[in-house]
């Protein structure tokens, strides 16, 4: 990768918005999946559990972005229609630093995620999917965000009904244009735009209720 000297700034680009219009999406995202999971009628109700889990991990990033990998940290609320099916809201924020420079960022995810168990004893493993998105805040650049596709996959391992240990890794794919910039903040180059990934190993204790 060609170094970023200390007189430039580079930053993905892309659509610049809210972090509201994301937090609508993904919002609009989990009621459409609960809709398919919770339909009305008179379907029992016993194995429908809600779940709360803290999460604590690591994200590593695409090359372009300097940034050194980092620990990541965050929650997640869960709706289960059956032992085999949930939907979950993920969010997860990591604070790296530019290899660079050492000017430091934070970025934020927030995903809903479809859930599939292919085994239901007392260890679980499962595929997940889902859309969300990314907020990027940096100290040295503009800020961005832009939405994002999630696929990934685990293992959950349940020594209790309502208590749940978790490992998994996901990989969140977004696209971006680099751009750089002068100490200035004025452009100086704008790149091609492509997919790039945010990847994540993940581990949390879920609780159910």
């Amino acid at each position: 990768m060609k170094a970023v000297p200390p007189t430039l700034r580079q930053c993905p680009g892309g659509i610049s918005t809210h972090p509201q219009d994301y937090v609508r999406v993904a919002c609009a995202i989990l009621t459409i999946a609960l809709s398919l999971l919770f339909p009305s009628g008179s379907r029992a109700q016993t194995d429908r559990e809600f779940t709360l889990a803290p999460t604590a991990g690591a994200t590593w990033f695409d090359q372009k972005l300097d940034f050194e990998c980092e620990a990541s940290y965050g929650f997640r609320f869960g709706m289960g229609a059956d032992r085999r099916f949930s939907v979950v809201m993920d969010y997860s924020q990591v604070d790296p630093a530019r290899k660079t420079t050492g000017k430091s960022a934070r970025i934020s995810s927030l995903r809903a995620l479809a859930q599939c168990r292919i085994l239901t004893g007392s260890v679980r493993p499962y595929l997940m999917g889902g859309f969300g998105g990314l907020l990027f805040n940096f100290d040295d650049a503009n800020d961005a965000a832009g939405g994002s596709a999630s696929a990934g996959g685990g293992v959950e391992y349940a020594p209790w009904k309502r208590t749940k240990f978790f490992a998994e890794y996901s990989a969140a794919f977004y696209r971006m244009r680099s751009v750089t910039y002068s100490s200035s903040g004025s452009v100086l180059s704008t790149g091609e735009r492509s997919t790039d990934a945010l990847q994540s190993v993940a581990a949390g204790v879920s609780v159910g209720f």
